[in-house]
Formats: C-alpha cells, structure tokens, sequence
C-alpha cells in the first residue's frame, strides 16, 4: 500500500532526520539480508545497495549541518510516529520472522521500502522550504530508483 506523505507542516530539519532514520533502517535491513541470504549472488547486489544507504545517511546529515542542525537529531514526535509505523515495526516484524531468510519475502519487502522512501524524498524536495536541497535530494531520488529495479531484476534469479 502506497503511503502520501503530507509534509507540508512538518520542518525541513525534522524531515531530514526522518531522512537519516529511514537510510539506517534501510543499512540495517539490508545487513540482515546479507547476513540470513542463501544465494551468493544476491548477498553480493544486497552489500551494494547496503553501502549506498549508509552513503545516503550521510548525505542527509550533511544537510542537516547545513540547516545548523546536528545530524544525529531526531525526527519530532509526529514524524517518530509514522517512521514506527510505515518503517521500523514492519522491519521488526520482517526480522522477527524467518521471512527474512527467503530471498522472495526480503526483497519484496526492501523493493516496498524504497519505494516509499521514493515517494517520501520526492515529497521533501518539492517543499518550498527544501529548494536549496532539492538537487541532492533529487539525484538520491534516482539511486533509490535505480535500487528499487535492482531489486526487482534480483527477484528473477
């Protein structure tokens, strides 16, 4: 099910530590993967798309110094809210369970969350607020495109 983000009374800084949460939660999701995958081949794609999403939090709190943020803040209450729902609880749930060892399961799962952190970082750089951003957020929007149909070809192995 596709998520809209409503962003528009949120902070651009909030947002960004969103940002930073949802790329962690994609390293770590994606280090489980390697670590429960059977098949060597998608281990090897996986520690890829795993390195892109730490170089991806560091982009985002590089744009949080920018904001004079730090880039460890947290998301406020709202945003902590719907990263529990949308992001955290269903990688918990995915962990918790031995779908996670089923090549099928995972990757229909990390095809799912980058194709909401898509919609999320197209909804961030289209805010008024976020136009002196919206090129970088904007060239992750297509490495998070380009990993969601690495995803997809993976699913054909």
């Amino acid at each position: 099910m596709a998520v809209e983000w409503k962003l528009g009374d949120f902070k651009v800084e909030d947002l960004l530590s969103m940002a930073v949460v949802l790329e962690q939660k994609g390293y770590d999701f994606y280090s489980a993967f390697i670590e429960k995958s059977p098949d060597r081949r998608v281990k090897n794609e996986i520690r890829f798309l795993r390195e892109e999403e730490a170089r991806h939090k560091t982009l985002f709190q590089d744009m949080l110094k920018k904001k004079g943020k730090s880039p460890s803040s947290k998301p406020g209450a709202a945003l902590d809210k719907i990263v529990q729902k949308e992001i955290i609880v269903p990688l918990e749930e995915l962990l918790s369970s031995k779908k996670i060892e089923s090549n099928d399961a995972a990757l229909s799962f990390g095809a799912a969350m980058e194709k909401k952190s898509i919609d999320f970082y197209t909804a961030l750089a289209a805010l008024p607020d976020a136009a002196s951003l919206a090129s970088d957020i904007s060239a992750i929007v297509t490495e998070e495109e380009a990993h969601l149909s690495k995803l997809n070809v993976m699913m054909g192995y």
